[in-house]
């Protein structure tokens, strides 16, 4: 049999040595005491302990384990350590692979689902609270086969769902999500789910605090407030900041409509009471968390716009408007205009309404229906998703006529917008970051992180070098290649034999008194076979050893 433990080496390395003393208690990493790291490893090796133990020795014995004493920058002893992975495979069919973060076919639980319970984890109060949030980190390191329920997390509608074992794993192409499809997962109660993810650990993780996870999980993903349609006169009272909820901070309580300044901009919606009405969501205070205007339109019948709120609230108010028989947005944003049917369809056609009054002096900030050639008529003004002399878009309350037209053929207003001098076209604002290295805005999708984040550049710009070890770019004067490592790295040192190598992968070998930097596979045979040290002084070094 060969057991593959999902870790990277060093993590594997590090446990042996904690555990097995080599490293004096001030190296030893994190606070954990011998109980804790019994768990710890018992739980990562899936084997038993005293098992464990006799492994470690042999492996040492077979110098399978190297162990590197060495000084280094005055700060005195130091250690270095390695496993030839080859030797181990070879004598005991146990073979060693790094651990990738991005792989998600073989996870237990999302990125996301984690953090939710490290974050809960961290603020418990139990006296065993350090076991628990030990339990949480190492369900999240752990990985899996499809002999396992695994590919726990919540979806956008607040439910727990995960593949069971023995359905495949189903991700998009770039195997940057998993599918949603209910031909591979399923869902499942919350505690019941918390149950399946922690089974794989070696602790039992008791009721009461399966319990704990479960109620945090339920107050952040299940909807309990209250939907409703308002008109007229209301739906100006339920714009206003006052009514909003003080919790919520995303798409809702950055509206740029919930100003008191602009409680004059709304009567396009009040004075079309039969045409116009808005639906809202308030939590149990009647506080409103959510909203999104109702059409009656000429076009599709009812159709929901944007919605404000939560991604909670967005879906509450999506399965409300679907009953209604409304057509709503595909896409929660400014600049998609596709459609879903009630019944599920997929329409990107022009959507039009017919308002019979018109003429107003101010006009709100409008998502989708923005568009209308006729501003003027007191009887009647006509609302477009695509085409019209006027984009009702401004959020100063007027119809905006400075607006641009951009790359993809939006029309906005020009302070939603930045010219990207690259391809000579206008952007939305959204879409772009201005980048100090290059004095311009750039577009997002294509820029990367340079400079330790706090700016941006072209993502094929040539003064920037991407580093994996280290998962960033950096200033093409800060790197070296290295012809050892096959890449470009940063934090370099010079090995005697290799050349430039990773700082992380070098040890010092002390010969006499000389010092030499190496790569941690370079041994004192190595430095005789490349005729660094004499066979006499490879002699007395193991001699005097």
């Amino acid at each position: 049999m060969v057991f593959r433990y999902n870790l990277k080496t060093d993590d594997i390395i590090n446990f042996m040595q904690q555990y097995d003393g080599s490293l004096p208690n001030n190296h030893m990493q994190g606070t954990y005491n011998s109980s804790d790291l019994e768990y710890i490893i018992g739980d990562t090796y899936n084997m038993p302990l005293f098992a464990y133990k006799r492994l470690i020795v042999k492996l040492k014995q077979e110098k399978i384990i190297y162990i590197q004493k060495y000084k280094r920058d005055g700060y005195g002893m130091y250690m270095s350590h390695w496993l030839d992975n080859n030797k181990l495979l070879e004598k005991y069919g146990i073979s060693v692979s790094e651990r990738n973060d991005n792989d998600i076919t073989n996870k237990i639980l999302s990125n996301s689902l984690a953090g939710n319970l490290i974050n809960f984890a961290d603020n418990m109060q139990d006296e065993k609270k350090h076991l628990w949030q030990i339990a949480c980190n190492s369900i999240y390191k752990k990985a899996v086969n499809d002999l396992h329920d695994r590919h726990f997390t919540i979806n956008s509608k607040g439910a727990m769902t995960y593949t069971p074992k023995g359905r495949m794993t189903a991700t998009t192409e770039d195997k940057g999500r998993w599918l949603a499809d209910n031909k591979y997962r399923s869902e499942i109660k919350f505690g019941k789910g918390l149950r399946k993810i922690f089974q794989h650990q070696s602790i039992k993780v008791p009721d009461n605090v399966i319990e704990y996870f479960a109620n945090k999980l339920k107050g952040m993903y299940t909807f309990t407030g209250n939907i409703k349609v308002v008109k007229g006169s209301s739906i100006r009272e339920w714009y206003h900041g006052s009514k909003y909820a003080n919790y919520n901070t995303e798409s809702l309580g950055n509206s740029c409509m919930r100003h008191g300044s602009c409680q004059d901009y709304f009567d396009i919606y009040t004075d079309n009471e039969d045409k116009v009405k808005m639906i809202i969501a308030v939590d149990d205070e009647n506080m409103l968390i959510g909203r999104a205007i109702l059409w009656n339109t000429d076009s599709h019948g009812l159709f929901c716009d944007r919605i404000y709120g939560t991604q909670m609230t967005i879906e509450a108010i999506k399965s409300y408007a679907k009953k209604l028989g409304a057509y709503t947005k595909y896409e929660q944003s400014y600049s998609n205009t596709t459609l879903v049917s009630p019944t599920g369809e997929a329409d990107n056609s022009e959507i039009t309404i017919t308002l019979n009054t018109g003429g107003f002096n101010f006009y709100p900030y409008m998502d989708t229906l923005k568009y209308t050639d006729d501003i003027s008529n007191d009887n009647e003004i006509v609302l477009s998703s695509e085409n019209g002399d006027y984009c009702l878009e401004s959020t100063d309350g007027g119809p905006n006529d400075d607006h641009v037209i951009l790359h993809c053929g939006d029309r906005v207003h020009e302070d939603d917008a930045s010219f990207v001098d690259r391809y000579g076209e206008w952007y939305h604002a959204d879409d772009c970051v201005y980048s100090e290295h290059h004095g311009e805005y750039i577009v997002y999708s294509e820029s990367i992180s340079v400079y330790d984040g706090t700016d941006y550049a072209w993502e094929d710009s040539d003064d920037f070098v991407y580093v994996s070890e280290d998962n960033k770019y950096y200033y093409h004067d800060e790197v070296i290649y290295s012809d050892y490592n096959g890449e470009y790295i940063h934090d370099y040192e010079e090995c005697v034999i290799h050349g430039p190598i990773s700082r992380r992968e070098s040890h010092l070998i002390e010969i006499g008194s000389k010092e030499f930097i190496c790569h941690n596979s370079v041994t004192i045979e190595d430095l005789v076979d490349n005729e660094i040290i004499s066979q006499v002084e490879y002699e007395n070094e193991v001699n005097d050893g």
